[in-house]
């Protein structure tokens, strides 16, 4: 048996380069914005696309068009500009899955000032603790956001929210976000506009890239919490650039989750095992039988 040459070399893919150790993506290369003060709100606005339905809540119907998003993101940017919120002040977002927090979201990023997200449900002792971190804004009032998904119906005991969406002006600043994990309760980090932005383009732009259908006729199902940084990206963010409809559930169910995507004709359900959803998917038999 023949010994191979000392001085041959290995050959490797032309994807990978053995100086560097690096592989490279075999796909064209997605372009980023050069602005460095570019904020996310106005990249997510600019792209433009055929999008009729952005957000649908999938227990009263009631939805937000596109035509009325980024208008409504401005109301309630100006809103909290009026309750004396400021450019770099830090926001306490703590909100379940509803069509209203990719609203409030936005609008205080529009507005300049930190998102610090929270596990809706965390103790008293936390989200104070969370306060003192992420040094939150004292003497601010505490704006409820009712759990009903109609726009149309003015809830009672929700007038300071009721009036941000109904306040206009033109800000645009230049934040950043805190956001926390929803697993450690210290462990919590700081994303620029410029993070976001990257996210964006090079997770939820490209793979929607690598699907045949339109981004404007896919419909998602957001079961996964808005507050963590996927959902963030996915929902609250990324494909509102693409057109795409999402649907909006407050908190997972399983029976629920099918009546949903069959209901609204979903075509896109993102999980992992947060709360153990894939395994409970996978489980259930009577799921196994509606699904084929």
């Amino acid at each position: 048996m023949e010994r191979p040459a000392e001085n041959s070399k290995p050959k490797f893919s032309h994807w990978y380069s053995p100086e560097t150790g690096i592989c490279s993506s075999l796909h064209s290369s997605r372009t980023l914005p050069d602005d460095p003060f570019l904020d996310v709100v106005s990249f997510i606005f600019s792209h433009k696309h055929d999008g009729v339905t952005a957000f649908i809540d999938c227990s009263s119907g009631s939805s937000i068009s596109y035509l009325k998003l980024l208008p409504l993101v401005k109301s309630v940017a100006f809103g909290l500009h009026n309750e004396g919120i400021r450019q770099g002040d830090v926001v306490l977002l703590l909100l379940r899955n509803s069509i209203y927090f990719p609203l409030v979201f936005l609008g205080v990023l529009y507005l300049g000032a930190v998102v610090s997200t929270m596990y809706p449900l965390c103790s008293a002792q936390e989200i104070k603790k969370r306060i003192v971190d992420c040094k939150a804004l004292f003497g601010i009032p505490f704006i409820g956001v009712p759990k009903n998904g109609n726009l149309n119906v003015k809830t009672d005991g929700f007038e300071t929210f009721n009036m941000l969406l109904n306040d206009f002006t033109d800000l645009a600043l230049k934040p950043v976000i805190r956001q926390q994990d929803t697993t450690a309760i210290m462990d919590n980090w700081c994303l620029t506009h410029g993070n976001f932005i990257s996210m964006v383009e090079l997770f939820v732009r490209f793979e929607a890239s690598q699907y045949q259908c339109p981004s404007a006729k896919n419909v998602y199902l957001a079961v996964l919490p808005m507050f963590h940084i996927y959902g963030l990206s996915l929902f609250v963010m990324g494909l509102l650039s693409l057109g795409s409809s999402i649907v909006v559930m407050r908190k997972f169910d399983i029976e629920e989750t099918v009546k949903v995507i069959d209901e609204y004709k979903i075509t896109h359900l993102s999980l992992d095992d947060y709360g153990g959803m894939i395994s409970l998917m996978i489980t259930e038999e009577w799921i196994q039988e509606a699904i084929h």
